[in-house]
């Protein structure tokens, strides 16, 4: 089908030239041959080798004994082949240039642009892409360098147990980048923290809830151990180590006393009275 275009293309510019030539036919052979020269020249120098090939010929035909427009003729058919392998060879790199940059692989698309402008200098459309690359490539820098900033931050957050926080920064870098699991991962290490600490805190409202029940219960053995436990889970928490304290203290004159009312009841029962008096 592109072949087929060329070729209608090429028949449409060589009889756009024959029409040109229509009023001149009552012109005499040296006029009509030195305006297709000219036309041709014309064609040559601004590298339009199609144009100046045909324009060259139709001087050839008029003056077959003239061998400039022979000799024209034949270098523009020689530059239209470099030519044609020029714009082939362009087409091909630029094709490997487009396939890298859809990749985006920019780095490399930039190189395999400026390999295609080295075969032909003059087009913009490897330039542009150029252009566009670099600036795609700053944009993305930015957007890199904003991603990180909320990951440092939401890291620091999450070292000082701010896990709230750190997870409203960490899920402003995945909106950046969406696709990238690092965000989703620091998230739900946070959210892991989090339902850490609320068991936690269920556990050690649980102990001291336990521990009032045993004392009203008198229960002091197990309320010590309600409070221990709330001290395992909360280490920093002053509360439970302060009735630790207490209940330790309280524990050893407890058992001093009963110790005390033991030996009381002994000597009161072998009616040793007096003693046991002493000891009451």
């Amino acid at each position: 089908m592109n072949k087929k275009i060329g070729n209608l293309i090429k028949i449409f510019f060589f009889l756009a030239l024959i029409l040109a030539y229509v009023p001149a036919w009552t012109q005499s052979p040296d006029v009509k041959y030195k305006e297709a020269i000219e036309l041709g020249d014309k064609y040559f120098t601004a590298e339009d080798y199609l144009n100046a090939k045909a324009s060259y010929q139709v001087a050839s035909q008029i003056k077959p004994a003239e061998q400039y427009p022979k000799d024209r003729l034949q270098e523009s058919i020689r530059l239209l082949r470099i030519q044609m392998e020029q714009v082939g060879l362009f087409n091909e790199k630029l094709d490997f240039a487009d396939r890298l940059f859809e990749e985006k692989s920019y780095d490399k698309a930039i190189l395999a642009y400026q390999e295609a402008l080295k075969v032909m200098p003059a087009q913009e459309y490897p330039q542009d892409q150029i252009k566009l690359i670099r600036q795609l490539q700053t944009e993305e820098a930015e957007k890199l360098s904003t991603y990180q900033g909320h990951i440092a931050a939401g890291d620091q957050l999450f070292a000082n147990e701010e896990y709230s926080e750190a997870i409203d920064r960490y899920e402003q870098a995945s909106i950046i980048y969406p696709d990238k699991s690092e965000a989703r991962d620091k998230i739900k290490a946070a959210n892991d923290k989090l339902s850490e600490i609320a068991a936690m805190q269920t556990g050690y409202q649980k102990a001291l809830s336990e521990a009032e029940m045993y004392h009203a219960r008198k229960d002091y053995e197990k309320e010590l151990e309600a409070y221990q436990t709330a001290a395992e889970l909360k280490p920093d928490e002053a509360f439970p180590q302060v009735k630790i304290q207490e209940l330790n203290d309280f524990l050893k004159k407890y058992e001093a006393y009963t110790a005390f009312v033991s030996e009381a009841d002994e000597l009161y029962i072998s009616q040793q009275f007096a003693e046991a008096k002493v000891k009451y």
